[in-house]
């Protein structure tokens, strides 16, 4: 995408680099769900004693 000028361009990139940043925290976040969920659920699971 062109820009009408550096100021623009160095926006762009920003944002395209923050996107990509919060979708990288977004999927740890999904992963470690789960893993939490998981080990809580084994926990349970097991025998007390």
């Amino acid at each position: 995408m062109p820009c009408a000028c550096d100021h623009d361009c160095s926006l762009d990139r920003l944002r395209d680099r923050q996107r990509n940043t919060l979708r990288a925290v977004l999927a740890i976040n999904a992963v470690m769900f789960f893993v939490i969920g998981n080990a809580r659920a084994e926990l349970r699971a097991a025998p007390a004693g």
